[in-house]
């Protein structure tokens, strides 16, 4: 069975802070950004705050993917360290949120990091406290997950767990087929998650939306079941995207689902080398490239700078 706890089994944040400095760990907070001006200053602010009221966090930092609204100046605004994921190996310029991911690897100090999705409407301390706590209490885990429930908005309406509709229509009966013991995981495609650092830089990582399913995978096959953990924050209200991006999304996610498959069960899945993604919007067919791409383990990489040059 995965390992599930609650975020209020790590509160006090004291409590997380006597085991942060027990087993001498540091602690890094990464937020993707992608044209994310609506939420990203107050998340940052929330953060901020938190630290000057703990000693939980020794560092945030926002790696931003090319936004061309005012997400940096937000961002700065608030008090975080901004990195251009051009700027961090500029040799590696595949677009995507696992980019970013991926390449926060190379500039974080932290032995555990916490990686936080940045449109989070009623963001607070619990989507820190709760994946983080459960890493410092549980010494066993490798990846921790967060899982909540997820309400779906659409204008004034609001249908309570009705969000997440990728994870129960795509990936969750993926998991049932092939791979049982990750359909435990409730909210698989959680993009709140802590990891720590060292078992993070031997796994592949994949560019697009696929990274949290590669990343689960990747842990999964490497450590098995024992090493997943996941903790309930409740609730989680966020932007809802449109069927045709969900639709996008999840063919992302099953490129990096049987990528892994392959890789690690030696099954073949014959695939055209011409890859289109085509997808029904407003009464049109459209078509878009595959642009994922597979990234090597961080500990494959030599001659990278501190600054990830």
């Amino acid at each position: 069975m995965i390992t599930t706890c609650h975020y209020t089994d790590f509160m006090p944040v004291e409590a997380c802070t006597a085991f942060k400095r027990r087993y001498r760990e540091t602690i890094s907070v990464v937020l993707p950004t992608l044209n994310e001006a609506r939420t990203i200053g107050s998340i940052v602010a929330a953060i901020k705050s938190f630290m000057d009221a703990s000693e939980l966090i020794d560092e945030i930092i926002v790696i931003d993917g090319g936004s061309e609204d005012d997400t940096i100046r937000h961002a700065l605004e608030a008090g975080a360290r901004v990195v251009e994921t051009g700027r961090i190996i500029p040799s590696v310029s595949a677009p995507g949120k696992g980019t970013a991911l991926w390449k926060s690897q190379f500039i974080v100090t932290g032995s555990i990091i916490a990686f936080i999705d940045t449109d989070i409407l009623n963001f607070d301390e619990r989507f820190i406290v709760g994946p983080v706590g459960a890493l410092l209490r549980h010494r066993t885990l490798e990846l921790v997950k967060a899982c909540y429930r997820r309400p779906l908005s659409n204008g004034d309406t609001t249908i309570d767990d009705n969000g997440g509709r990728v994870t129960e229509l795509f990936l969750r009966p993926l998991l049932n087929q092939f791979l049982p013991d990750l359909a435990q995981l409730i909210q698989p495609l959680a993009g709140e998650y802590a990891v720590r650092r060292e078992s993070l830089a031997a796994k592949v990582f994949y560019s697009g939306y696929g990274v949290e399913t590669a990343l689960i995978l990747a842990y999964y096959f490497a450590h098995g079941i024992a090493s997943i953990g996941q903790v309930d924050l409740d609730i989680r209200t966020h932007r809802n995207r449109s069927l045709p991006e969900l639709s996008r999304m999840a063919s992302d996610i099953g490129e990096a689902f049987f990528a892994l498959l392959e890789e690690h069960n030696g099954c073949i899945l014959s695939r055209p080398g011409n890859r289109i993604i085509t997808t029904w919007e407003s009464g049109v067919l459209k078509q878009y490239p595959f642009q994922s791409l597979r990234l090597p383990p961080k500990n494959s990489i030599t001659g990278v700078a501190d600054n990830g040059t």
